[in-house]
């Protein structure tokens, strides 16, 4: 009897086991988990350009207030330094731990930032400030944040700066990428030269922004501050900001409409100030457009700030009782789908107590720019992408139906007797790679250049290749490769007769990070030539298809050794009869593949049940020598 109720154990273990299986991989292949990273020291370096043409593209210096706020939001215990560049390159302020000292000092050596550098040392500074990275440091988030209005320019001969150019893809951004550092950089003029902060941005998994007014520096540091350092924060509306006991310091960012408009702080109290009454324990610096107040022991309760409702507006605190999220790409391809964790903690312990928990109300909100945020379901049930109910890890999905542009995500906590918050932006390409677009000469013919630089976060930079359909427009058609210039640059340059028109489709053919198999996208089409000197990017109003698989295609090498004969502009062949079908049934996903595939991978698993039950729980034959049954473990199948 003990013998029959031991084989139904046995045959019962085996079929939980297999059921597990099962489930398991099928929830792997829904989502792949994402643990929120472990809390480190923040190194923030901060290069200003200082060259001559910033007279022109900041008349009114607004790189000093802009330059005074990312120093003061910089937190205590994180490290930072601030360097300016012309034709030559000063350690503004020294490297070294943030503290009052530190910002003190930062506050008022922003006053020196000017204009008048001869050249850009682009190649200096990226050097000169990074010279102690040289191998990894995974307790420290290393972050270079890039300001300048111009292009790699350190002599009168263009053959150095080009040479310059190349040194810092080929051997500084090398070296940086090796050491964990993320390079975010910022264009402040259309003169800037846009694919090469593109590529020092996309290949360090940075942001990259293009400014047109500098009147923006101060939100555009702030968001760079942002994807640098991480922050606990507390939500800021028209009900006011909660402050709970465990808060050391608070800091609020108040942005304001105009410089005679005057933000007031009412404590819990009801007593109110601003900056020209503030108490001793507050610390507020008062600037043209924004308010930065630092409260320390803040008294616990509701407090409100009577001031502009403005979305750039921050609270900012200092405590043991922290929100920690996922850590959330900069760039998102369009129909891509991420799993999203958040938790509380308190003294480096996740917060896992009932009790507690049941008192917890997590919301999420997606916005895009310009646009109303809609909500976000996240949840602690055990429903996919949540791995356990209850655990005090709350989960939710993000991407999947998104359209191109930047996002917002924000995660609000309400406890009952205390809040927190925490923002991530995210910028959604339709396509995995940056195309940026120059006239560099006006003559007859005028000169164009096309750089495309991919996103490594997205695919395998050595598995790219680009081509491009020039249509001349009452001419013929060719189709060329576009070559790789450099680790992660792909150039074309064309020269246009004046009068004539010509129509740049993109193709970029590439093997997506984590698969096997090259898959296609289109990059979009361009004019160049005619009566305007901007280049026109061809908006089409068709839908993004996902992208076809395509077969392995030849080498870059091979690529770029044909794209260096340029063909001859040949009369386009009509279209064979059944293409349009066929393109639109390609970008259908083929449902019965991917059903046999399930199914095939069921009885695989389901077949080597069968085989370890007969090989393991079936009456075995008993020798006579008493020997004993082999038996042999199977790995898991990984997803």
């Amino acid at each position: 009897m003990d013998g029959c109720l031991t084989g139904w154990k046995h045959k019962l273990t085996v079929f939980c086991i297999f059921a597990a299986l099962l489930s398991w991989q099928g929830l792997a292949l829904a989502t792949k988990s994402a643990e929120p990273p472990a809390e480190k020291v923040s190194d923030v370096r901060i290069l200003i350009d200082i060259s001559g043409s910033m007279k022109r593209n900041d008349p009114n210096n607004l790189r000093i207030p802009a330059l005074r706020l990312i120093t003061q939001l910089l937190p205590a215990g994180s490290h930072g330094s601030v360097w300016t560049f012309g034709q030559y390159v000063n350690m503004l302020v020294k490297q070294g731990e943030v503290d009052a000292v530190w910002k003190q000092h930062a506050s008022q050596a922003a006053a020196e930032v000017s204009s008048l550098g001869m050249y850009t040392n682009l190649e200096g500074v990226l050097e000169k400030s990074s010279w102690d990275w040289k191998e990894p440091a995974p307790a420290i988030d290393r972050s270079i944040i890039l300001l300048t209005d111009g292009l790699v320019d350190i002599s009168k001969s263009d053959a150095e700066d080009a040479a310059s150019r190349k040194r810092i893809l080929e051997q500084t951004l090398k070296r940086l990428q090796a050491a964990g550092v993320t390079v975010h950089t910022i264009a402040l003029s259309d003169e800037a030269d846009k694919s090469f902060l593109g590529q020092l941005a996309a290949a360090t998994s940075g942001w990259y922004e293009e400014v047109a007014d500098a009147a923006q520096l101060e939100r555009v540091f702030l968001k760079m501050f942002e994807r640098a350092v991480a922050v606990e924060s507390l939500p800021m509306n028209n009900d006011g900001i909660m402050v709970d006991s465990s808060i050391k310091e608070l800091t609020m960012l108040i942005f304001r409409k105009d410089k005679e408009s005057i933000a007031e702080v009412v404590q819990p109290d009801s007593k109110k100030f601003d900056y020209r009454n503030a108490p001793a324990a507050v610390n507020w610096r008062h600037s043209e457009r924004y308010d930065l107040v630092t409260i320390t022991e803040p008294m616990p309760g509701v407090w409100k700030v009577n001031a502009d409702v403005d979305p750039d507006n921050r609270v900012m605190v200092v405590t043991d009782l922290k929100l920690r999220t996922s850590t959330l790409p900069n760039v998102m391809l369009q129909g891509d789908q991420l799993p999203y964790f958040a938790e509380l903690y308190e003294q480096g312990e996740v917060i896992r107590k009932p009790e507690f928990l049941m008192l917890v109300r997590v919301a999420m909100e997606q916005a895009r720019a310009g646009e109303n945020g809609v909500k976000l379901p996240i949840g602690d049930k055990g429903q996919a992408p949540d791995e356990h109910a209850g655990d005090g890890r709350y989960s939710a999905l993000i991407g999947d139906a998104l359209l191109a542009g930047d996002y917002e995500f924000t995660v609000q906590v309400d406890g009952t007797t205390f809040k927190r918050s925490r923002n991530h932006s995210v910028r959604v390409v339709s396509a995995p790679a940056l195309v940026t677009t120059e006239r560099v000469s006006e003559g007859n013919p005028a000169h164009y250049v096309l750089n495309v630089v991919p996103y490594p976060d997205l695919v395998d930079a050595d598995t790219v290749q680009i081509s491009t359909l020039i249509s001349k427009v009452g001419g013929g058609q060719m189709t060329t490769a576009i070559p790789r210039v450099g680790p992660n640059e792909w150039r074309l340059e064309m020269d246009v007769d004046q009068g004539d028109l010509f129509e740049l489709e993109l193709e970029l053919e590439a093997v997506r990070n984590g698969e096997q198999e090259k898959s296609q996208y289109a990059l979009g089409s361009y004019r160049l030539g005619g009566d305007g000197k901007k280049i026109e990017k061809v908006e089409h109003q068709a839908p993004v298809a996902a992208p076809a698989v395509v077969h392995e295609s030849e080498p870059v090498e091979h690529v770029e050794a044909e794209a260096a004969h340029e063909p001859e502009l040949v009369d386009a062949a009509p279209a064979e009869d059944g293409h349009e079908a066929e393109t639109a049934a390609d970008e259908e996903p083929n449902w019965l593949m991917v059903i046999l595939k399930v199914l095939a991978f069921n009885v695989l698993i389901i077949g080597a049940g069968f085989f370890i039950y007969k090989k393991w729980f079936a009456t075995p034959k008993v020798k006579e020598d008493g020997g004993e049954n082999e038996a042999s473990d199977k790995e898991g199948a990984k997803s």
